[in-house]
């Protein structure tokens, strides 16, 4: 079981060529450092470090870059005691280091080889883009966008180091930082030449991308993940109007990839919240093909995964949506295993799923389909609502809903502990468009029912 350590939240920033993806590599995390709720930059999570033996270091950096870089993140500082280091690249102030730590209560500095400094000022309690640009052989810092200062360096940086670390000096060698960081990049290229706007969005790997770690994950989460990772998706003459893409496969975790269909825009911001929902290898829809190694697993608990698509979920007295999935149940206790919901926002929008064979549309919609995975289908049309499962037309749906913009995948809300018990695998939202299910036929499918997602892993 992969578990909540590797599971979380990814409000993705817009796609700049092709899907993106994650997989784990060579970040160790020492001390207490671990993820966080409490402070974020993007999304609801950040990295947190408490001053006392926390730190993270990687092996992942090139050793020696002698052209262009850019090293950007964004810090939150409780305290800036002095010496409280934020990155360094080496044991000690030898050739080609690079360090940005406190020189005082007030003052950031980026130390070039121990010599060649950089200074601006940072307010506690306050979140601050940082960006190091090399430019030929201009190093300059930018604080929030603006030039602070540059200085002249010809030679190699990053050279001799044997890991990069964040929040220390180095492994055991304290100086360590207090408060959080988020969205940590190392580029091979000057991303930036003058002023600029602070991104307004999560970054994204691309070709020029070294690093990138996002800072993602459930509170108290300790494994850290370097985004380098390519997965591949099938598209369809459906896909511009996809709003959430969840797999729940390996490397595609429990993270919408609408934007990477779309092939633009934005991600939908995507929320694990708590134990109960884990990938898992217990049961999964596709026994072939790249990456379907987990489907997401529910149990009971009061927590949720649910989704805030770019587009909300329109009236369902007039609007056109598809929400689908395969689904796998475990457990046959009726008006309870709340599966899909609107979290009552907008009116109340309640799917239960369970392995019974009875299906009941009304306030509460109670769908029993039986054993095994079957793909389910609420699909709104203009209003008028239709029912499939594995696309055979079961009747219409009940609800009232006049729209809502979050979507809970595995429960009725964060609080209520009547969850679905099962697996979903493939899930997909569709706002504006009925995907050409409209039949009705009651004994057979109505449409090809989708097949897997993920078409390549990058393997």
């Amino acid at each position: 079981m992969l578990g909540a350590s590797r599971l979380a939240y990814l409000a993705k920033s817009a796609v700049a060529a092709g899907p993106v993806g994650f997989r784990p590599v060579g970040i160790t995390a020492n001390g207490n450092v671990q993820h966080t709720v409490s402070q974020k930059y993007f999304g609801p999570s950040s990295i947190v470090f408490d001053g006392s033996g926390d730190w993270l270091q990687t092996n992942q950096v090139s050793d020696g870059i002698s052209g262009d870089f850019t090293l950007e993140f964004y810090f939150r500082a409780d305290t800036t005691s002095n010496s409280g280091v934020i990155i360094h690249n080496y044991t000690s102030w030898a050739a080609g280091a690079i360090t940005m730590y406190f020189s005082s209560t007030s003052t950031l500095k980026l130390s070039i080889n121990g010599m060649t400094d950089i200074n601006t000022s940072v307010t506690v309690n306050n979140w601050t883009h940082i960006a190091v640009v090399r430019s030929g052989n201009t190093v300059t810092v930018y604080k929030d966008g603006a030039s602070v200062n540059s200085q002249t360096y010809t030679g190699t940086l990053f050279e001799n180091q044997t890991d990069l670390y964040m929040g220390s000096f180095g492994a055991g060698l304290g100086d360590n930082y207090d408060g959080y960081l988020d969205e940590i990049r190392l580029s091979d290229n000057a991303r930036y030449t003058s002023g600029f706007s602070v991104p307004s969005t999560r970054f994204v790997n691309d070709s020029n991308t070294l690093f990138l770690l996002h800072g993602d994950g459930a509170s108290g989460n300790t494994t850290f993940e370097d985004d380098y990772y390519t997965l591949t998706f099938a598209s369809d003459s459906y896909s511009a109007n996809v709003e959430v893409v969840a797999p729940f496969a390996q490397q595609s975790y429990m993270y919408d990839w609408s934007a990477s269909v779309r092939g633009s825009g934005n991600y939908a911001v995507s929320v694990h919240d708590g134990n109960n929902h884990t990938l898992s290898t217990t049961q999964k829809k596709w026994s072939s093909g790249p990456d379907y190694v987990y489907s997401l697993e529910c149990t009971l608990g009061g927590q949720s995964t649910y989704f805030q698509p770019g587009t909300s979920i329109p009236s369902a007295s007039s609007g056109t949506y598809v929400v689908e999935g395969w689904f796998y149940a475990n457990n046959g206790t009726t008006n309870a295993n709340w599966c899909l919901s609107s979290g009552d926002s907008g009116g109340r929008w309640l799917f239960g799923i369970n392995n019974g064979t009875t299906f009941t549309f009304g306030n509460e919609n109670n769908i029993g389909i039986g054993s095994g995975w079957h793909h389910i289908a609420i699909v709104c049309d203009s209003g008028t609502k239709r029912f499939y499962y594995d696309g055979i037309y079961k009747g219409a749906w009940v609800s009232a809903n006049g729209g809502f913009s979050t979507i809970y995948l595995g429960s009725f809300n964060l609080g209520d502990s009547n969850d679905f018990r099962g697996h979903v695998q493939d899930f997909r939202v569709t706002v504006g468009s009925n995907r050409n299910y409209t039949g009705t036929n009651s004994g057979s499918a109505n449409f090809t029912l989708p097949t897997q997602f993920i078409t390549g892993d990058g393997t």
